[in-house]
């Protein structure tokens, strides 16, 4: 048996020392360098989270701000209007309607024409100024054009008249000369049916039929799309609705009373009745009160 000397016994403890020395060094260095790599995995995580989490609030924030920007008015007046001239009833004299239209000027009202609140409440039309509102007149009288016209430009107010395309031919009625001028300065014009036929006396083929007849005949005369329509008498069918809508039409009033709201149909939209002889207290409190 052999015996190791005290030298050989010394060195070789100290080399089993330094092997086990090295070996944990290793282990500390390994768990170092991954404890690093857990760090900066660690790191990069947060980052991407971060970054994410700041790309997502920038757009929530920006669509909020964006939706705040064009929140359109969820009601509006549509007033409904027909002679302008002497009278009651159906006849409001060219002094109490300028009287009317200067209120609604000194009263932060803003008039813009039914196929612009079409686009004011999709979004694609932001009004800005004062508060919506649309001025209509039924029919397509002459004194639209002599008495009313003057006063719309005077308050550089738009409009929307709806004329009966068969009637233009008669002498109380606008000519297409007068309709250019109004609609090349702002007034929309749309269609009152060709014979101003009532939705409830008339048979749907024919309603089809005066729906595009009278649509085209404007558009012809005005060299400009027509969109918009208003029911001769306030008639109204369940078909209604549809057969606007198919005859090409986007806005349609109705004699309904109310104000006209964003969530309605937009082609059975009420309206505001102005009648002649109402004072001005009682023109304002019609429409502060709805």
């Amino acid at each position: 048996m052999q015996v190791l000397s005290c030298k050989s016994y010394v060195i070789m403890v100290h080399s089993v020392t330094n092997i086990r020395g090295e070996e944990e060094t290793r282990v500390r260095m390994k768990r170092a360098s991954q404890r690093r790599k857990f760090g900066l995995l660690l790191g990069v995580l947060v980052v991407l989270v971060l970054a994410v989490f700041t790309v997502l609030y920038q757009r929530s924030t920006s669509e909020a701000v964006t939706m705040v920007k064009y929140i359109p008015e969820p009601r509006v007046p549509i007033l409904m209007y027909h002679s302008i001239s002497p009278g009651t009833d159906l006849r409001v004299s060219p002094e109490d309607f300028d009287a009317q239209m200067k209120w609604l000027q000194e009263h932060g009202y803003k008039p813009i024409t039914l196929g612009q609140l079409g686009r004011h409440w999709d979004g694609t039309y932001d009004v800005t100024g004062g508060k919506p509102l649309v001025i209509t007149f039924d029919d397509g009288y002459l004194d639209n054009y002599t008495a009313a016209w003057p006063i719309l430009q005077k308050y550089h107010f738009p409009a929307t008249i709806f004329v009966i395309t068969d009637s233009i031919k008669l002498d109380n009625h606008m000519k297409w000369g007068q309709m250019q001028e109004m609609h090349a300065g702002g007034v929309e014009f749309g269609s009152h049916m060709v014979y101003h036929s009532n939705f409830t006396l008339t048979p749907q083929d024919q309603i089809a039929s005066e729906l595009q007849a009278s649509k085209k005949t404007l558009e012809q005369g005005l060299s400009s799309p027509v969109t918009t329509f208003c029911y001769p008498g306030g008639g109204l069918i369940p078909e209604a609705a549809g057969l606007v809508r198919q005859a090409g039409y986007t806005m349609a009033v109705t004699t309904h009373h109310g104000l006209a709201s964003a969530v309605e149909d937009h082609v059975l939209l009420s309206r505001v009745r102005v009648v002649g002889g109402v004072t001005i207290e009682e023109f304002a409190n019609m429409l502060q009160t709805l």
